[in-house]
């Protein structure tokens, strides 16, 4: 065990200034705004909401020191700590695991408390310490999740972090979900007169944060986190919408927007038939892959997927080629206007692509881009069906498009296949579509 001994200075310093427990812990780059977060959220006595940027340690001060910090002084405190995924919250919950076993923790702890913490029980998502006098079902620490079931516990406080994500964004029913159980943890999960505290970003106008209290915002200018060369770098390497919900904690309007509310569901084999992609590929600057697979639907609307990847395509071909074959892709359709053809004859080489038989076909593209994605990727929009699968990556792309805004090349994947997959316009609830 370490060889230091805390002081009642020690202490006191700790309960008002919490980021120097993150010190202790290894996080030095903690200030006295973290202490700031920590004490508002963790010392509320109502709900409290809080939103912070990208990269401004809110997970680690709010809720890793945070709970840590607490402990300390309210052993007996039962703490739900709730993410977007139960998956998610769990690795925050071994995080705080690993953090009370450092040995400068652990005499802390018995300074404060006349003895070691130990866990009783550890295991995924839950620790319960020897400091916890009082028996109840749950436990010191518990992990939660947006996606599992979460009746019948109860807690004196409850975090809900990172509860809200780009998904959101990208679906209404998402949304509706999310909704649905905040408003369920709100009524039943909370001790009656105990607070519940939400920490994150926003993504939509009307995500889980519409029915919370108006939070307390810490964009990137009130922060100063981040040096202006950062800032300006975040700015370059970001779409804007993503950019002004991670740093601005602002909504950009989506009426303006040509393909909001993407449709989603789980590929299905037994109602598609054939199945083709195409590759826009990335060599340099600020582009990036992307990669749509389709497939017609037996209602005549069409199954899809996109990903991205944002380094060079030479790098990528081998994931491509995986998932062709996860797809079962029979046809992928390249454009050899920027490498001349260079693309093309590297992914025919692939293992994959020549074992499966896959047909890699050429094309060069005279149709302006815009034109293209406005007309084709417009014209189907509502009748396409997104594979859940999808990197969210690329469909942020297609959502957030505007014409001369970079990077582009998800929707212009889509409008392209689009365009030489299918022969004639979908008619809605009509099979027409004819496979070329």
């Amino acid at each position: 065990m370490a060889k230091f001994e805390y002081t009642e200075k020690h202490l006191i310093d700790i309960r008002n200034h919490p980021h120097l427990l993150g010190h202790i812990a290894n996080k030095p780059l903690l200030t006295q705004l973290h202490s700031q977060w920590i004490r508002y959220v963790w010392e509320a006595v109502e709900s409290v909401t809080l939103q912070a940027h990208r990269g401004s340690y809110k997970t680690t001060a709010i809720i890793i020191i945070g709970a840590i910090w607490w402990l300390l002084f309210h052993p007996d405190d039962r703490i739900a700590i709730i993410r977007k995924t139960w998956t998610m919250a769990a690795q925050v919950v071994k995080a705080i695991s690993q953090i009370m076993q450092m040995p400068e923790i652990q005499m802390l702890f018995k300074y404060a408390q006349g003895s070691y913490p130990t866990m009783k029980t550890k295991r995924d998502g839950v620790i319960n310490f020897n400091f916890k006098s009082t028996a109840t079902p749950e436990a010191s620490i518990q992990a939660l999740g947006l996606d599992a079931s979460i009746t019948g516990m109860h807690f004196d406080k409850t975090m809900g972090d990172d509860f809200v994500t780009l998904r959101d964004r990208l679906s209404k029913a998402e949304r509706q979900k999310t909704i649905e159980v905040i408003r369920e943890i709100s009524t039943n999960i909370i001790d009656k007169g105990k607070p519940d505290a939400w920490i994150g970003t926003p993504w939509h106008k009307y995500d889980g944060w519409s029915i919370l209290p108006e939070p307390e915002k810490f964009d990137v200018k009130r922060c100063g986190i981040l040096t202006e060369k950062e800032v300006e770098e975040k700015k370059r390497k970001t779409l804007p919408s993503l950019y002004a919900a991670n740093y601005d904690l602002k909504h950009m309007a989506d009426e303006s927007k040509l393909f909001a509310d993407p449709t989603w569901e789980k590929w299905r084999w037994d109602i598609v038939g054939r199945v083709s992609a195409q590759l826009d590929a990335a060599f340099s600057g600020d582009h990036t892959n992307g990669l749509t697979v389709m497939a017609k639907k037996k209602d005549g609307r069409v199954q899809a997927a996109g990903f991205s990847d944002p380094g060079h395509v030479k790098n990528w071909i081998p994931t491509v080629a995986k998932i062709l074959e996860r797809y079962r892709v029979k046809t992928i359709y390249i454009e050899t206007n920027p490498d001349k053809g260079w693309t093309a004859e590297a992914l025919r080489a692939n293992p994959i692509v020549r074992r499966r038989g896959i047909r890699v076909k050429e094309y060069a593209e005279s149709q302006n881009k815009h034109i293209k994605i406005a007309s084709n990727l417009y014209e189907h929009w509502k009748n396409i069906i997104w594979d859940e699968e999808s990197d969210m990556e690329y469909m942020e792309q297609v959502v957030d498009y505007s014409e001369g805004q970079e990077p582009d090349d998800a929707p212009d994947s889509a409008a392209s296949l689009l365009k030489r997959h299918f022969s004639t316009p979908v008619v809605e609830g009509n099979p027409l579509w004819e496979i070329r």
